[in-house]
């Protein structure tokens, strides 16, 4: 379960999906600019895959970003508490579980890719 202090936008449907978890700022030039990529994922894989967002800064701040928009739902987690579980030390940071719950993988956004995605998706399907 991902929880936070408060859902911006829609709490998302989890069950039967691949969920990325991203960890991000708005402060962050590296994050801002996977939003965008983060946004495309959620689209192409659209019912499969859940993307969501992790914010540690206040809800002010995250409003007043303008661009890029985000798309995806986003909890705020002020005191970190979900951040220092999972061992983010730095961000852009995303983890990947699958739909039985294990962490596929944990690192930079980079190393998420299409092909890569498909490969759990069809795996899941077997």
């Amino acid at each position: 379960a991902i929880k936070g202090e408060k859902w911006l936008g829609e709490k998302p449907e989890l069950n039967d999906k691949l969920v990325l978890v991203a960890f991000w700022a708005p402060w962050s030039t590296p994050c801002r600019k996977y939003v965008p990529e983060l946004d495309r994922l959620q689209k192409i894989f659209a019912g499969k895959l859940a993307v969501v967002g992790v914010a540690s800064e206040p809800e002010a701040e995250i409003a007043n970003m303008i661009e890029p928009k985000i798309e995806f739902a986003s909890v705020l987690d002020p005191k970190g508490e979900l951040r220092a579980a999972v061992g983010v030390t730095s961000i852009p940071y995303v983890m990947l579980v699958d739909r039985e719950g294990i962490v596929r993988y944990q690192g930079h956004p980079a190393a998420i890719t299409d092909k890569h995605l498909e490969g759990m998706l069809a795996k899941a399907a077997e």
